[in-house]
């Protein structure tokens, strides 16, 4: 029997021994077990007790709404699902999670298309003056010149001027004024250049110079290759006729170079 059983129990018994000591008191031993048997039976309906909440073999009473609770009623049968009801709103946003962690690196992916040629960009600042080089190694150039300005054969005689050239790739370039001082006959006048006694023809020129004190100036230039130290000489003089031969101003010239094309 349960705490409550009991407490519920204890004001009950209290209450039918005062009221049987009374009625004894009162009227007698037999009227008194007559009321203690209806008081102790008050709570039944033919012979069943009543309660509040459900127990075995117990009257149960309706509840506020006259229905029976449904703790106490059988398990129906479960109907068919009722339609889908209506989609309902959508729910608000939820919070950022938090950054999950950093996956690993992913393979190289294939070299795209090359773009398009991107706008030449502004000139940039002039740069600060570079230091001064050093002064590098003397060229292949040099200069020689030898002049007899003033020369006169008197006739047939030779005018001449050279100098002495050492091994290397040269251009050569000679003048001479030549004329006739003859009133009467012509003349044919030869400038030529020599290399160690031997005649250059290619620097070869002639010229026929008029009587009468006719003047011609007679040039050429030509290139020269010389395997050593070797003297080299301009010759102008008449090659024939009865004029009277006479040069002045003969030069000759010689530039070396680092190649000749």
């Amino acid at each position: 029997m349960s705490k409550d059983s009991i407490s519920r129990r204890l004001p009950w018994a209290a209450l039918v021994l005062a009221l049987l000591a009374m009625f004894v008191a009162l009227g007698g031993p037999s009227y008194a077990t007559s009321v203690v048997k209806r008081a102790v039976n008050a709570d039944k309906v033919d012979g069943i007790h009543a309660s509040k909440t459900p127990k075995a073999k117990r009257l149960l009473p309706l509840n506020a709404q006259g229905k029976l609770p449904a703790s106490v009623l059988p398990m129906g049968t479960a109907g068919a699902p009722g339609p889908q009801g209506a989609r309902g709103d959508t729910g608000a946003t939820g919070a950022t999670g938090a950054t999950g962690a950093t996956g690993e690196k992913g393979a190289t992916g294939a070299t795209g298309a090359q773009g398009q040629k991107g706008d030449t960009g502004p000139a940039g600042a002039k740069g600060d003056t570079g230091a001064t080089g050093a002064t590098g190694a003397q060229g292949p150039s040099n200069g020689y010149f030898s002049s007899a300005t003033g020369s006169n054969t008197g006739g047939a005689g030779v005018a001449a001027t050279g100098f002495t050239l050492p091994a290397g790739h040269y251009i050569v370039s000679y003048g001479a004024n030549v004329w006739n001082a003859d009133n009467m006959f012509d003349l044919t006048a030869t400038c030529i250049v020599y290399r160690t006694g031997v005649a250059l023809e290619e620097s070869r020129t002639t010229a026929t110079v008029l009587s009468g004190g006719r003047r011609t100036v007679m040039a050429n230039s030509f290139g020269l290759d010389i395997a050593g130290t070797w003297p080299v000489q301009l010759r102008c003089y008449k090659e024939n006729g009865n004029g009277s031969f006479q040069a002045t101003n003969v030069q000759l010239t010689a530039i070396k170079v680092a190649t000749l094309n």
